[in-house]
């Protein structure tokens, strides 16, 4: 019997009870149980929260937005004395009215806002930001604990929050958010754990029920636990074996396939007669199988946490407060990494971005962490073993991925050109 974890909440697809629609007037909707206002002014169209579910006060904070924008305590156009305060509030709109749903950015993102860039920045006017002022911001939370991948993400938020506000004509100042500090401590301090196949065996054999065919899907595909919890059945092609990944519903964007090799297929039928059982009209995959709402990232992380301290990969840390605490070694997310790490060497570039949804060349290069396995493979080629020999459906991978090995210092210009010239024969 599956144990729930949710109560008296709705995710997803699954709607409230019903209730009879409203009549609201000009410029006011609802969105998601919520109202909104809109506003149409000398060429912006500025969308608002009203900040309350009843209609007239929601109509009154409508009439009070155009008085403030006709009295010029808001800038329709152009730039003014705007504070970054502002140009956050505008960015938090942005990403509760463009998330998807099941999304945790629009809590994570107020969240971050709220509690380390508004008390820094938001007084401050936003043609005031200058590559100075970030570096102290980056040094004071430095000093106060946190790593430079976490306040990296922070100054992330408030680049976009400046861009937003260049594109809704509110600032012109572009700050340089590019300083070399942050660009550093992001190189040393970026993720590099993978879960090894030993560690996977194990882990399989300890999580529960409802948890382990997301962590097979996850190991085996690279599919990130995001994608994966707003795949439906219907897009399941066990006949196949692919999974398509909608539009829209992806972190990049466009629609992708993940192949699934045997143990993901047996492990999704195995998990979909059982949900069956319980939910019998389930749409997606990941459906709690006991209130049937939607899985979302808070349900694998007290069993995630409790599998790992029963399989023995625990480290000792400390919390931001300075207190001795324990916690697993291994991340969920380190699935993805595990994925693309493992990935055989024949397979073309190309294929292996368009099976995780990578954009960019570095960013797919970064998440390839088994530096040993590319050092055998590079020993192998230079001593003449099998991998040296060409192969024609590989062959410009192979020489693309000595390149970045030559590049990134692990082998030198000589021996750079000596497996080259091995490959080519």
């Amino acid at each position: 019997m599956f144990a729930s974890t949710r109560s008296n909440h709705y995710y997803g697809d699954v709607p409230p009870p019903e209730h009879k629609k409203r009549k609201l007037p000009k410029g006011v909707y609802e969105k998601q149980g919520t109202l909104w206002f809109s506003v149409y002014r000398n060429g912006e169209q500025f969308h608002r929260p009203a900040g309350t579910n009843l209609v007239l006060e929601a109509q009154a904070a409508r009439d009070n937005f155009i008085a403030e924008l006709v009295k010029g305590e808001i800038k329709a156009g152009g730039t003014g004395n705007v504070t970054c305060s502002a140009l956050l509030d505008d960015y938090l709109n942005n990403v509760k009215r463009t998330s998807q749903k099941n999304s945790d950015w629009p809590y994570i993102a107020e969240k971050t806002v709220k509690k380390h860039l508004e008390p820094f920045f938001g007084p401050r006017k936003a043609d005031k930001v200058d590559r100075k002022l970030l570096e102290k911001y980056h040094d004071q939370k430095v000093a106060e604990g946190y790593d430079g991948i976490s306040v990296n993400r922070q100054l992330g938020i408030l680049r976009t929050a400046f861009s937003i506000g260049r594109k809704n004509k509110r600032t012109n100042n572009t700050p340089d958010f590019s300083t070399t500090i942050i660009r550093r401590l992001e190189r040393e301090n970026a993720r590099q754990g993978i879960i090894t196949d030993e560690q996977y065996q194990k882990l399989a054999s300890i999580l529960p029920a409802h948890i382990k065919p997301l962590f097979v899907l996850c190991w085996k595909t690279g599919v990130r636990p995001a994608e994966a919890f707003r795949i439906r059945w219907n897009q399941v092609d066990f006949s196949k074996r692919l999974i398509a990944l909608k539009a829209g519903e992806t972190k990049t964007g466009p629609s992708r396939f993940l192949p699934m090799v045997k143990d993901v297929v047996e492990a999704l039928q195995e998990w979909q007669t059982h949900l069956m059982r319980y939910q019998p009209k389930a749409v997606f995959v990941f459906t709690d199988p006991v209130e049937g709402c939607v899985m979302n990232n808070d349900y694998y992380k007290t069993p995630w946490a409790t599998a790992c301290r029963e399989a023995n990969y625990m480290v000792e840390g400390t919390n931001r407060k300075g207190k001795a605490v324990t916690k697993p070694a291994l991340l969920f997310y380190d699935t993805r990494r595990s994925f693309r790490s493992y990935l055989p060497e024949e397979i073309a570039k190309s294929d292996g971005m368009a099976a995780m949804g990578h954009t960019q060349d570095t960013t797919y290069g970064r998440y390839h962490v088994d530096a040993e396995r590319s050092a055998l493979r590079v020993l192998d080629a230079l001593d003449g073993g099998p991998s040296s020999k060409p192969n024609p459906t590989g062959l410009n991978e192979q020489i693309a991925g000595l390149f970045e090995l030559q590049k990134a210092g692990a082998l030198t210009e000589s021996q750079y050109q000596a497996a080259v010239a091995k490959l080519l024969g």
